[in-house]
């Protein structure tokens, strides 16, 4: 295996690292945010402010880690619906 195609893999996994983290992080999020009070739900407003990265909604994580797999051929991506 080239040093270039470890890099990829590499690349791939982080991607879908970070793609299971915003979903876990999205989905503790509308949790706390069903089960609690204004307060709590101020807080959790604040975590982009902490610094955090922005979760995007599933279906566009989704589509994002599609395009990625599908674009392996150098093809331009298909244009968005």
């Amino acid at each position: 295996m080239t040093e270039a195609e470890r890099q990829s893999l590499e690349s791939e996994r982080a991607d879908r690292s970070l793609f299971v983290q915003e979903l876990l992080l999205s989905t503790l999020m509308q949790e706390e945010s069903s089960s609690s009070d204004e307060d709590e739900r101020g807080e959790i407003a604040d975590f982009g402010a902490m610094g955090c990265v922005d979760i995007m909604p599933l279906d566009v994580a989704l589509e994002n880690l599609n395009l990625k797999e599908s674009n392996k051929g150098n093809e331009p991506p298909p244009p968005p619906l």
